[in-house]
């Protein structure tokens, strides 16, 4: 079993198998490598895959959008996409990079989503949950 669970990446020296006695780090050890072989094996268990836009990444450029308009710095979610990747990538502030532009802050589709569902989600009770919640 520990080469096993060196073979799926797993540090064996945690579980202190030096000490014959050590039963308790020997079952963790096997509930570690069951883990890590339904999370490779079973759908239920796999890793989804992060996607086009992580939400992470979702979560931080949605909050420094409502940051500018909340300021005043942008009327809309586009606008204020539009604003940040000009600041951050001057190249597309340039007049022939419009539709690049566009293309880039399509993250703004994703924020309308998340915000029409949150919508419906409240105007059905609020015993419903919500579909987002933050994740740091």
């Amino acid at each position: 079993m520990p080469a096993l669970a060196e073979h799926l990446g797993i540090d064996v020296e945690v579980y202190g198998l030096s000490d014959p006695s050590n039963g308790i780090g020997l079952m963790m050890l096997y509930g570690r490598i069951a883990q890590e072989l339904a999370g490779r094996v079973i759908p239920g268990f796999m890793e989804k895959s992060r996607g086009k836009h992580p939400r992470e990444i979702v979560r931080l450029t949605r909050e420094m959008v409502d940051a500018m308009k909340e300021h005043g710095k942008a009327g809309s979610d586009l606008e204020a996409c539009r604003n940040y990747l000009k600041f951050a990538t001057p190249e597309l502030a340039k007049p022939g990079r419009k539709s690049e532009l566009e293309k880039k802050g399509k993250i703004t589709t994703e924020f309308s989503r998340q915000r029409s569902r949150r919508r419906q989600t409240r105007r059905k009770g609020a015993s419903q949950k919500t579909p987002l919640r933050v994740v740091k």
